[in-house]
Formats: structure tokens, sequence, C-alpha cells
């Protein structure tokens, strides 16, 4: 009976010994995936900085153009409104001056 038992237990050794190997076999894909999955998510991560720096420049260029336009539509503003002034004025002369035409005409002479 002893002898048998450890017939019984190299048998159930050289079992153990395959499953080992096939598992390790069948799981060896997935162990390679998971360091290439690592490998991928610590490049997205230095183009997600590298993005993000990006992203944060162009930004505040954007805010320094846009102060830059701002700036210039301001100043095309304040033309516009003098000018608007300027032509109001010049139309109250005008308007003063066929007023005074128009009177001139219906006095009468001497």
């Amino acid at each position: 009976m002893p002898g048998q038992l450890e017939s019984w237990a190299a048998i159930g050794a050289v079992f153990i010994s395959v499953g080992t190997l096939i598992y390790n076999w069948l799981t060896r894909g997935s162990r390679y995936n998971a360091k290439k999955i690592t490998s991928i998510d610590s490049r997205m991560d230095d183009h997600e900085e590298k993005t993000s720096d990006m992203e944060q420049r162009l930004s505040a260029e954007i805010r320094k153009e846009t102060g830059a336009v701002h700036k210039r539509v301001d100043d095309v503003a304040r033309t516009i409104n003098r000018v608007e002034g300027e032509v109001n004025s010049i139309g109250k002369t005008l308007n003063l001056i066929n007023k005074h035409l128009l009177d001139s005409g219906t006095r009468k002479q001497p």
C-alpha cells in the first residue's frame, strides 16, 4: 500500500506540474498584455501632461491676442463716437444755415 500511495502521489505531482505548465502557457499572453497596457498608460499620462501644458500656453496666448483685439475695437469705437459727434454738430450747423436761408427768403426786401 505505501508503494501504491507513492505512485498516486507521483501521478498527482505530474498532474499538478502539467496543470501549472498549461496555466502558465495560457496566461502568458495576459501578463504580456498587462505589461503593454501599463506601458501605454504611462505614455498616455505623458501625452496628457504635454497636451495640458500646450493648452495652457495656447490659452494664455489667445487671451493676450484677444486683449489686443479688444483694445483695437475700443479704439475704433472711440473714433466712431468722435466722428458721430462731429457729424451731429455739422448737421445742426447745416440746419441753422438752412433755417437762416429759408427765413431770409420769406422776409420782404426793401
